[in-house]
């Protein structure tokens, strides 16, 4: 079974961008890059799910993208990553 996840940048700071990250933009969760340090946290699992559920189906696949998005310092108005 493949998963996929979007992320879509709802604002960024010279310290930090933060995303909505999930199946669509009415069920989101919430990603904050930190920039200098490269740490990446989820603070907001995806609503209607436990935070297990939220990090299995989506958080692990949204973080890798950001973990990504920072090494390259390239943070797009829009992402996806999928397996």
């Amino acid at each position: 079974m493949g998963r996929l996840v979007k992320l879509w940048k709802s604002q960024e700071t010279d310290e930090s961008v933060e995303y909505r990250y999930g199946p669509d933009r009415d069920s989101t969760g919430r990603l904050v890059i930190t920039k200098h340090t490269g740490i990446v946290t989820l603070p907001d699992p995806v609503p209607g799910m436990s935070p297990q559920e939220s990090w299995f189906f989506y958080g692990m696949l949204a973080k890798a993208k950001a973990e990504k998005m920072c090494r390259e310092d390239d943070y797009a108005d829009e992402a996806t990553m999928a397996t």
